[in-house]
């Protein structure tokens, strides 16, 4: 397939796309009930998990760091770190995914574990 029909298929993929969005979208987008968003919600919720003992750690990432055979694997060890391990999947963070997180503007904090002797 050359590069100009290649090109083509794409700006019609995302043209219909585009149509889906138009169509089925409002569709499933909560209706605001007695003036309150669905952001209001969330902002609520978040505000509840969140006490005076425990502090906001929505832009803290902690990983531990363990090292295996001389390769490290990073593991969530906080719910901001586990949220980002769900949406990418696996069972430990790539330094590719926390190399983006770092450039988006999370704070990063390691714990390397101690080998066990």
């Amino acid at each position: 397939m050359s590069q100009e029909n290649l090109t083509q298929v794409l700006v019609h993929m995302m043209e219909h796309q585009r149509l889906v969005d138009q169509i089925v979208k409002p569709n499933l987008v909560p209706k605001p009930t007695n003036g309150i968003t669905l952001n209001d919600k969330v902002h609520a919720i978040r505000e509840n998990q969140v006490g005076k003992d425990k502090p906001a750690e929505n832009g803290i990432v902690r990983v531990m760091v363990k090292c295996n055979y001389g390769t490290d694997h990073f593991y969530p060890a906080n719910p901001t770190a586990n949220l980002f391990l769900r949406i990418q999947g696996g069972k430990t963070l790539t330094k590719s995914t926390l190399k983006v997180l770092k450039d988006e503007g999370y704070a990063i904090q390691y714990r390397y574990e101690e080998p066990a002797i």
